[in-house]
């Protein structure tokens, strides 16, 4: 593996095979996010953070890595109706759970959900996250200083 972030790539070619109909996007900058979901709804992958085990002092490690998949809905309706986000959201959340829960990808371990962080509500539009986490290994092309 050369490349870093290449879960978040894997991640969206799988979810748009997956979820047709459904606008699958990796998010690049905070700004896109309202414009793409403008249209109506969005599943966006966001890279969230690494986390290395700070005791581990060999040259190898084991690099644990978390993503959400976000989905954002619009919450302005011609009905008005507060419950509208939910009820958009809610059946995109489960459908999302149960393909990303467990999804192994090559060089990955299999993707676990996490405790998401919470949604927010602005401007007309709703995100709700779901948070998942996966381990790889790294190695060292040499030993360090």
């Amino acid at each position: 593996m050369d490349d870093h972030l290449a879960l978040g790539g894997l991640l969206e070619d799988y979810l748009r095979e997956s979820l047709t109909g459904s606008p699958v996007q990796q998010l690049t900058a905070l700004g896109d996010i309202d414009k793409i979901a403008a249209r109506g709804h969005l599943i966006c992958i966001a890279y969230a953070g690494d986390a290395v085990d700070p005791t581990e002092q060999r040259w190898d490690a084991i690099i644990t890595q978390r993503w959400l998949t976000i989905v954002t809905v619009q919450t302005a309706g011609k009905a008005n109706d507060p419950s509208l986000p939910l009820q958009k959201a809610g059946p995109l959340l489960w459908r999302l759970g149960k393909l990303v829960q467990g999804k192994r990808f090559p060089g990955y371990k299999a993707l676990k959900r996490i405790t998401p962080p919470a949604p927010r509500f602005q401007a007309g539009f709703a995100h709700f996250p779901l948070a998942w986490e996966t381990a790889f290994p790294f190695t060292c092309a040499h030993e360090p200083l």
